[in-house]
């Protein structure tokens, strides 16, 4: 019965601290004086540790990590191409990759001969590796060149051929490092529509970057941290708990600052109000001294001519967002005619996602030198990820004040997203 089972693996990669000076001093002594001398500061570094589960015919598993969480050496040990250096490995049946889809094919030979080759290592009977000839030559749409050596391939040609073989050969059990799919669009369609098929006869482990990958093909899913198990369950959990606890897990100064303080957090672990310790001795608020190193933030302002002081603050609310702000003009800077202000949000990458901004303000509104208000944004949409606030006003095309609220982080419930964030929409249906 085709299964895979894992119980205890533990793999280790030695990591060698002599020096290269010591290196060549103890090759010398042994090569010329014949002396030999013992191995020394050599430690290992554990790529995976204590994994166990257990997969058979018809389920799916993705793996699911940063890069260098064990992911790869995960594949490599239940393909048999690494060796475990502790615990039990029981794979039964025939295991065949969607890794390197190039690899492997003998570049002197044509396509259709490589298919003969990797059959016959396959144990397939010759009547049955012409129907698989035929097969492959179909779906990798290569025409021709199926009988011509491979090295006249192009790269998206070897490609489609490896491709081909990985899918239709008959393969109990298929692992996949990212690549679900190649060619162009219409043949990528193709690609995913024979690997959807496929999963359901075969054991399908799966290592992707992209989460709505993951959810599509795979029912259960694990989350590798510095190769041990931080999280296994169905997919949308694992997700949730990879994008939540590991992606977009961040140690900025106000997630520093809130330690030991008595704050409200929402579910997401963020302070439901960044506020100032001015105001509350409970909760922080950005007041503009925090070193910013995010370089498209700049240019962080203050006009101390036209404003004296001034507190801005978030508070998350359900989906939305409220910024409240409380700002001291100076008394020679009357004239408020000018005034415009907004609260542009950016991503991590530097990407502004938008900006909630007023270009006038009517007289009653600013009064004196005092200037306080708030905005509320019922629904922001934004997907999960971390994000920086930033309060930005100015007096006609000058900025008076431009500076870091704070950055905050929207979890994830593990349900794929698309575009750059939602929208609110109501569906009604006839």
């Amino acid at each position: 019965m085709t299964r895979v089972a894992l119980k205890g693996v533990t793999k280790r990669y030695p990591v060698n601290t002599v020096s290269k000076r010591a290196k060549l001093k103890k090759a010398v002594l042994n090569e010329w004086f014949g002396i030999k001398r013992k191995e020394q500061n050599v430690k290992s570094r554990e790529a995976i540790a204590g994994v166990t589960f257990s997969l058979s015919k018809g389920e799916s598993l993705a793996l699911i990590g940063r890069n260098g969480a064990g992911k790869s050496t995960l594949l490599k040990v239940i393909s048999g191409t690494l060796s475990q250096d502790e615990g039990k490995v029981d794979v039964v049946g025939r295991v065949g990759g969607l890794i390197e889809l190039g690899a492997g094919l003998d570049k002197t030979k044509t396509g259709r001969a490589n298919v003969v080759e990797r059959a016959a290592v396959l144990g397939i009977p010759n009547e049955k590796v012409v129907l698989f000839q035929e097969e492959i030559e179909q779906f990798s749409e290569l025409g021709e060149q199926f009988d011509e050596p491979v090295s006249t391939y192009s790269s998206g040609m070897k490609a489609r051929l490896g491709f081909a073989i990985s899918v239709t050969l008959p393969f109990d059990i298929m692992i996949c490092d990212e690549a679900l799919s190649v060619g162009d669009a219409k043949f990528s369609a193709k690609c995913l529509a024979k690997v959807s098929e496929l999963k359901k006869e075969r054991i399908f482990l799966f290592v992707s970057h992209s989460m709505t990958m993951v959810q599509r093909f795979c029912e259960k899913g694990i989350v590798l941290d510095k190769g041990h198990v931080a999280f296994m369950g169905v997919a949308r959990d694992a997700v949730a708990y990879y994008e939540n606890n590991i992606l977009y897990l961040k140690n900025s100064v106000h997630s520093e600052e809130k330690k030991g303080s008595s704050s409200e957090q929402d579910k997401e672990g963020n302070p439901s109000l960044v506020r100032s310790k001015e105001k509350s001795s409970s909760s922080v608020r950005h007041k503009g001294d925090d070193k910013v190193v995010k370089s498209f933030l700049d240019p962080l302002i203050v006009n101390n001519e036209k404003v004296v002081n001034w507190d801005v603050g978030l508070k998350k609310s359900g989906g939305g967002l409220v910024f409240d702000w409380d700002i001291v003009f100076a008394d020679a800077f009357y004239d408020h005619s000018q005034l415009r202000m907004g609260f542009p949000i950016f991503s991590d990458d530097g990407q502004m996602m938008f900006s909630c901004t007023k270009e006038r303000f009517k007289p009653q509104e600013v009064l004196g030198s005092d200037f306080s208000g708030k905005l509320i944004i019922p629904s922001h949409g934004l997907h999960p990820g971390n994000y920086y606030c930033v309060v930005a006003l100015y007096d006609g095309i000058e900025p008076i004040l431009r500076q870091l609220i704070c950055e905050f982080k929207v979890g994830s419930d593990g349900v794929p997203k698309f575009g750059l964030y939602n929208v609110d929409s109501k569906w009604i249906l006839n």
